[in-house]
């Protein structure tokens, strides 16, 4: 997956699923015994969610932590502690709390599909993988889970099976753009240039001001065996126009003549 720098496509990837976190009271009154427990639980979960939708992850999650402290062995609370945690930042924490969900719900396809997210933070794009496999096995209808195990295949050079994922998932979610882009990027792999293109404009054409798509887009053109040279400027003068700042301030760096370079590689 082509990772974002933007909070709105990072969180695109990542699903709170209001549905799949609510609390069922009757759930609750299995696990708690007094009344009294369980309306507190209702109006910490009521409040954490307000919190959550006003931006406030860091308030929701300490609601959220009285709400576990109450019921510690409820998955929907774990789930939703994950996200405030998730929102807040705290990636280390909201990954715990997404494994504690899943071993108390193993086929919870949103708390597979977030931890998964989380481990890809970590650069463990297998173990991703193979949790995103079994969302959307138990869900499959699940774009986002199909489009994040598409990601996760590519960074493993799973090319044939990233594509796969990445059609379905835009199959069944035809408005995300980042699943067209990551389309194109795996038909780049494939050498097949003219959907690149394709599948890069449609991208393009729902989200025209996201810059990773544009960058994206600029390096499979530059592979394109069928466009001139002049064709293939004309589009990176329309990215110089469009984004006339660079995103690297290269003005400080030495510019002494004859000063050695250094040049490596690592492995």
């Amino acid at each position: 997956m082509t990772k974002s720098k933007s909070s709105s496509h990072h969180n695109s990837k990542f699903r709170s699923n209001p549905k799949a976190a609510s609390t069922n009271k009757y759930e609750i009154r299995s696990k708690i015994q007094t009344p009294s427990d369980l309306n507190a639980i209702q109006s910490l979960l009521s409040a954490a969610k307000l919190k959550l939708t006003q931006g406030r992850p860091g308030e929701a999650a300490n609601d959220l932590a009285q709400a576990e402290s109450l019921a510690p062995k409820d998955a929907k609370i774990q789930l939703l502690l994950g996200n405030a945690y998730h929102f807040a930042g705290n990636i280390p924490a909201a990954s715990r709390c997404y494994q504690e969900a899943v071993t108390l719900d193993p086929d919870n396809a949103t708390a597979l599909n977030n931890l998964a997210y989380t481990l890809t933070a970590f650069n463990r794009h297998q173990d991703a993988a193979e949790l995103l496999f079994r969302a959307v096995s138990i869900r499959p209808d699940y774009a986002t889970a199909h489009i994040n195990l598409a990601a996760a295949y590519k960074y493993i050079f799973r090319h044939i099976g990233s594509l796969t994922h990445y059609l379905k998932g835009v199959e069944l979610a035809p408005q995300n753009a980042s699943g067209y882009q990551g389309v194109a990027s795996e038909l780049s792999h494939l050498s097949d240039y003219a959907e690149v293109l394709s599948y890069g404009d449609r991208a393009l054409a729902l989200s025209p001001n996201d810059a990773d798509i544009w960058e994206n887009r600029l390096y499979t053109l530059s592979y394109h065996p069928d466009l001139s040279a002049g064709e293939i400027y004309g589009e990176f003068e329309r990215w110089g126009n469009r984004y006339a700042e660079p995103v690297v301030d290269y003005s400080k760096h030495d510019r002494t003549v004859g000063r050695r370079l250094r040049i490596g590689y690592v492995s």
